[in-house]
Parts: structure tokens; sequence; C-alpha cells
């Protein structure tokens, strides 16, 4: 009987560590996985035509001429939805007629609550909701970002949050990709934005363009995911914390920013 009893906490200690080891080897999975993530996010391998490989070449590799193109409404009716349409598209030809035009909608008006100053004593103005019902404001500043880089991409490493914005044509045997667009909505702001009256007849629009690296585009756009993914989770439902949210995110270290694109990558994909 005394070797039975002795058994025992052999056993239990033996089942502590297996525990033990098991959440170690988990952590170390979950450890390797996010690292992953993060050197496919900074390192995006290019494809080699030679080895065989199904490459997606760049149309801003045969330098072509750009222009982009935007349309200012001069009025708009109260309360109404306007957006404005950005093309990309050879210079010359009208996008409606270019078969590799490349265009992304912007929403320029919204609908919020009236806003007015708090006072004359406040040496700045500070924007607060009044308990009226939403109506129509302008957005006056239009970001738009498209990347420059020639880069040629593996058709099978295509990465997932490029696919969305890319439309490939096909010239030939040789498959190419049109120029990735993209709207910056991380520099627009709820405080900039004009309330619309029923006497508006021309609002100001002021356009603005960015040529980015593949990386910088990447890094946008998970930026942007991000702040889409807060407003859904409820920690910016309302529009005013949006220009906090906003400002943190543009203002922080571009390191620590990365890392919270990788563990937003990481949790998406588990």
């Amino acid at each position: 009987m005394f070797p039975s009893c002795c058994s025992k906490p052999a056993d239990s200690g033996a089942k502590r560590s297996s525990i033990a080891k098991l959440l170690l080897g988990v952590f170390v999975v979950y450890t390797l996985h996010t690292v992953w993530l993060l050197y496919g996010f900074l390192n995006t391998k290019p494809c080699d035509g030679g080895r065989g490989e199904h490459c997606i070449a760049s149309y801003l590799t045969a330098r072509p001429r750009l222009q982009v193109n935007v349309s200012l409404p001069e009025e708009t009716r109260t309360n109404g939805t306007l957006y404005a349409v950005v093309y990309v598209h050879k210079a010359g030809v009208s996008p409606l007629e270019d078969s590799r035009e490349v265009h992304y909608a912007a929403q320029l008006t919204t609908y919020i609550a009236p806003t007015h100053t708090e006072g004359p004593r406040d040496m700045q103005k500070r924007q607060s909701p009044r308990s009226e019902n939403p109506v129509s404001h302008w957005r006056p500043h239009l970001s738009i970002t498209m990347m420059s880089e020639d880069f040629t991409f593996n058709k099978a490493g295509l990465p997932s949050d490029v696919r969305r914005y890319m439309r490939v044509s096909q010239d030939g045997r040789q498959m190419i990709y049109l120029p990735l667009l993209l709207v910056n909505e991380l520099n627009f702001r709820v405080r900039d934005l004009m309330e619309i009256s029923s006497s508006t007849v021309q609002l100001p629009l002021t356009v603005s363009y960015e040529g980015i690296s593949l990386r910088g585009f990447r890094f946008w756009v998970h930026l942007q995911d991000v702040v889409y993914s807060l407003r859904q989770f409820g920690e910016a439902s309302q529009k005013e914390n949006v220009d906090e949210i906003k400002e943190t995110l543009v203002g922080s270290n571009l390191y620590l920013l990365v890392l919270t694109c990788a563990r937003h990558s990481s949790t998406a994909h588990l």
C-alpha cells in the first residue's frame, strides 16, 4: 500500500507539467503566427517570371500619363446625398469609354446634428451637438491616395487587403493590374464638416493627391479597417469620438501601429 500512496503526487505533478507544456506550446504557436503575419505585412514577395510564376505587372510600369478628374458640384439639395467619383483614366479618353479606367466613389455628405459654439469666452471654439434633427453636412476635403510603386505581384500570393482594391486587365498573355486607388478617410475630420442650408449655392472642395509605396498603401488600408472595426464594436459609435480615434492612430508611433495592425490581422484570421 505504501508504494501506491507515494505514486499519486507524482501523477498529479505530471499532469500539471503536461498542461503547462500545452499552454506554452499554444502561446509559442500564436506568437509565431503573429510574427509571420507581421513579416508578410512588411515584406511582400515580388513575382519572378523567370521561374514560371503567373505575374501581374503594374500598369504604371510603362509610365502612362495619368489624369485625375473630379466633378465639383455647384449646388446641392437640402439633406441630399452627394458622391464624388474619382476617375483615373487615359488622357484624352472619356472615362466612360476607357476599358482600363479605375474609379472610386466617396461620399461628400453626411447626416449629423447641427453644431454651435458654447460661448464667446472660449479662446478656442468647441463644437457641441444640439438636440435637433440631423441635417446634411458637406465634406470640404478629399484626399486621394494611389500606389505609385512599380511592384509585380505573385498571383498565388496576392495579399487579401490589396486584392479588394485591385482591378486586373489582360494585355495579350500578360496580366496587369490597374492603379490601386484609395480615398484616405483618416485625413477626414468631423469637425471640418460644413452645414448645408437651403440657401447654399456653391460648396468648396479641396482635392489633394498623394502617391505612396505598396507598404504605405497596405498600412493605410489596415488603419482604416481598424477604425471601421472600432465603430462596429461601439468604440466609436458617436461621430464626435471618431476624430479622436483617427488622430490617435495617425499621430502614434509607426512601429506601434504596425504591431496593432498585425494583431488586428491575427485576430481576424484566428
